[in-house]
C-alpha cells in the first residue's frame, strides 16, 4: 500500500472477500462457506472484475453504501500474488483467496482518509532481529530498499534459521513421522509456503508418503479461528502412525456452515480431496465424506450444488 499509496477502509477489504467466497465456494460441488478448491479459486476470481460493485460498508459506527475502487482490488491482488521484487519478479508467496485482507493490510481511517496501521510480522521480525539495533520505518521504505533488506536478512539468517531442508534423511531413517496442516485463510503465513515445502521434499523421497504427509484445511485463519474446523485429531494420529502403523488418510474436523450450524467433514492427506456422498443421508456425518485422488470435478445433486 505504501508504494501506491492505497489504503482502502477495511469494510472495503472485506466485500471483495464476501464476493469471492460466494463464487468459488461452490467450486467443490458443496456449498459449505468454504474455498476448498483454492487453484480453481485463482483461476476464477479477479478482484478487478468487480471494480463499481455496490454494497454497504459500516465502519467508524456508521452504514453507507459505497462501491469496489480500483484500489481496493489492486491491494486485494497484491494480497494474492505476493510480494515481488522491483523488478517484477516473484519474491514470496501470496495468500490465497479467502484471507482476511483487513488483517493482511490494516489501515486506520477519518474523516481526512486513511493511514496504513501496521507492516505485521515482517515489521516485528526485522525489528526484533536487526543486528544493527537499528528500528526501521516502514513508511519510508522505496520498492529497492524492501529488496536489499530482504536480501540481506536472507544472507544473514538463513543459514541458520532457514527451514527449507529437503533431504531429511535422517529423520527419515530413524522412524520419524511428520504431519504438516495448514489453514487455507491463514493470514500470516502463505500456506502455498509450506505447500511447495511439501513437494520440494517429495520430489526429493520417492516415498515421501511413508513419513511425512501435509492437509490442507479450507476455512482455517493461523493454526485456529474461522469457519473451517481446527484438526484436532491430527495431534493424536501421528502417535497413532509412529506406535502401531497406521498412517492418516484423513482427518475429522467440525466447521461453522453459513447457517451458522456445526458440521462435520474430513480433510484428506494431500493430494487427495475430500468428496461428498451425493446420495448420503446423513449429509452431516463424516460418513458420509471420502478422501479422493481424482481430478477436481463439481458434482451436483438434480442438477444443483450441493447445499451442505
Amino acid at each position: 500500500m505504501e508504494i501506491t499509496k492505497q489504503y482502502p477502509r477495511g469494510c472495503e477489504l472485506n466485500e471483495p472477500t464476501a464476493i469471492a467466497t460466494s463464487i468459488c465456494d461452490p467450486l467443490d460441488g458443496v456449498e459449505d462457506g468454504l474455498i476448498s478448491d483454492p487453484e480453481g479459486c485463482r483461476a476464477t476470481f479477479n478482484p478487478f472484475d468487480h471494480v463499481g460493485t455496490l454494497f454497504k460498508c459500516s465502519d467508524n459506527g456508521s452504514t453507507e453504501t459505497i462501491e469496489i475502487t480500483k484500489a481496493t482490488a489492486a491491494v486485494a491482488n497484491a494480497a494474492y500474488k505476493g510480494p515481488v521484487f522491483s523488478n517484477g519478479k516473484p519474491l514470496w508467496y501470496g495468500f490465497e483467496i479467502g484471507a482476511d485482507l483487513s488483517y493482511i493490510a490494516p489501515t486506520n481511517c477519518t474523516s481526512t482518509g486513511c493511514v496504513a496501521t501496521g507492516y505485521g510480522i515482517i515489521e516485528l521480525w526485522y525489528n526484533s532481529f536487526d543486528v544493527t539495533n537499528t528500528p526501521l520505518d516502514f513508511t519510508n521504505l522505496t520498492h529497492k530498499d524492501f529488496d536489499n533488506m530482504y536480501r540481506m536478512a536472507k544472507r544473514t539468517y538463513a543459514p541458520f534459521l532457514a527451514t527449507d531442508e529437503r533431504d531429511l534423511s535422517g529423520f527419515r531413517e530413524a522412524g520419524g513421522k511428520m504431519i504438516t496442516f495448514h489453514g487455507l485463510i491463514d493470514p500470516i503465513i502463505p500456506p502455498e509456503s509450506s505447500l511447495a515445502y511439501y513437494k520440494t521434499v517429495s520430489s526429493f523421497f520417492d516415498d515421501t508418503q511413508d513419513f511425512y504427509r501435509y492437509y490442507r484445511a479450507p476455512g482455517l485463519s493461523h493454526c485456529l479461528g474461522g469457519p473451517g474446523g481446527q484438526p484436532e485429531q491430527l495431534f493424536a494420529q501421528p502417535r497413532e502412525w509412529v506406535e502401531n502403523g497406521k498412517a492418516p488418510d484423513e482427518t475429522p474436523v467440525f466447521i461453522t456452515a453459513p447457517d451458522n450450524k456445526t458440521k462435520q467433514q474430513i480433510l484428506c492427506n494431500f493430494p487427495k480431496r475430500a468428496v461428498l456422498d451425493p446420495s448420503c443421508s446423513g449429509a452431516n456425518s463424516t460418513e458420509c465424506w471420502s478422501c479422493s485422488d481424482e481430478e477436481q470435478t463439481p458434482y451436483k445433486r438434480n442438477g444443483q450444488h450441493i447445499l451442505y
